[in-house]
């Protein structure tokens, strides 16, 4: 992991840790929240809504307000990069196979079998902690657990399983908020994004794909929408975004 991703998922992770502290405080999204609420637009939209509903809805539309894009950037710059290691990583299983079929088995055991390796490399980010405690895990204390190391892959199996999982990485299929894949693919279009993660956040917080099809839920989402970004939000938005989300969700069930 390069500077840029690692300084990504520490942006990811202080994002959902800020929106952990800021709601257990009943503070985020207040002034968003309240410029919506303030609008008389909601009195006519909300009328067929319950409290629970609305209250929900006001702050999902709040939530979808941050600006997505260097998440976006991020997110396509660790596929390429993804793309790039499982490129690498095949050109390396082949010379560490031409290696070790040049070289007797005993130099491969000593030298990069991945016991050796393990107990030869440092890790300076756990400042001394796995130093001081991988002969606990590398020296087994039972028979069965020496011959398990024994019969380990080499380091060119391990390479080629690297090769793998970085061809197959898709950064739509990580755990993260789902907002953040959601807006993903949309077209460079402030709406389009809007919308996307909106109907995510109401997904999320149980308003928005068992409702779908209730013209009152729509036409709430289009005119809390229409506040939200100041920009005129139809109900064909609403219907187009709502099929998006749906088309994501199965994609990711695949």
């Amino acid at each position: 992991m390069n500077r840029e991703e690692r300084r990504f998922v520490a942006f990811v992770r202080l994002l959902v840790r800020k929106r952990r502290e800021l709601e257990s405080t009943g503070k985020y999204g207040t002034l968003a929240e309240q410029r919506i609420n303030n609008d008389p637009r909601l009195t006519e939209a909300f009328t067929t809504l319950d409290d629970n509903t609305k209250r929900r809805m006001v702050r999902a539309a709040s939530l979808a307000l941050r600006d997505f894009m260097p998440f976006r950037k991020a997110a396509d710059r660790a596929e390429r990069k993804a793309e790039e290691i499982a490129k690498k990583a095949v050109e390396l299983q082949r010379c560490l196979e031409q290696f070790f079929s040049s070289v007797p088995p005993q130099v491969v055991t000593q030298m990069f079998s991945i016991n050796n390796l393990l107990r030869a490399a440092a890790n300076p980010s756990s400042e001394g902690r796995w130093e001081g405690n991988r002969e606990h895990v590398l020296d087994p204390i039972t028979p069965e657990g020496a011959i398990g190391w024994s019969w380990a892959p080499s380091i060119d199996i391990l390479v080629g399983e690297l090769a793998e999982r970085a061809r197959a990485f898709r950064f739509d299929e990580l755990p993260i908020e789902p907002a953040f894949n959601a807006v993903r693919q949309a077209r460079n279009n402030p709406k389009t994004i809007y919308l996307r993660a909106f109907i995510s956040y109401l997904d999320d917080l149980g308003i928005a794909s068992h409702q779908a099809c209730d013209v009152s839920l729509r036409k709430a989402v289009s005119t809390v929408a229409t506040i939200a970004i100041d920009q005129d939000i139809t109900l064909d938005d609403v219907n187009k975004a709502l099929i998006s989300r749906q088309e994501f969700l199965r994609r990711l069930s695949r």
